[in-house]
């Protein structure tokens, strides 16, 4: 997997911000699902991150969730999720 370190930079920035995550969650994350960093912030991460969010989870416990079930990323929201 090859990207540039802007790329990488900016998905880091993203979970920092939005999922409130700091850098060894991030990493953690990264170890465990590598393909987050090739995930659309928009389309893929921003959705569903926002689901853990108004489920009532915070920073911690979205790391926790992400960690045990990182293919929750990569899951179709439609006619999945209502």
């Amino acid at each position: 997997m090859k990207y540039r370190v802007e790329h990488l930079e900016s998905h880091v920035e993203f979970l920092r911000s939005f999922a409130g995550l700091d850098d060894q969650e991030i990493f953690r994350i990264i170890l465990v699902f590598p393909n987050i960093v090739s995930a659309s912030r928009e389309r893929k991460l921003r959705p569903r991150i926002s689901f853990l969010k108004e489920c009532g989870l915070n920073s911690n416990e979205i790391f926790k969730f992400l960690t045990k079930a990182p293919l929750f990323l990569g899951l179709s929201f439609e006619g999945n999720i209502a």
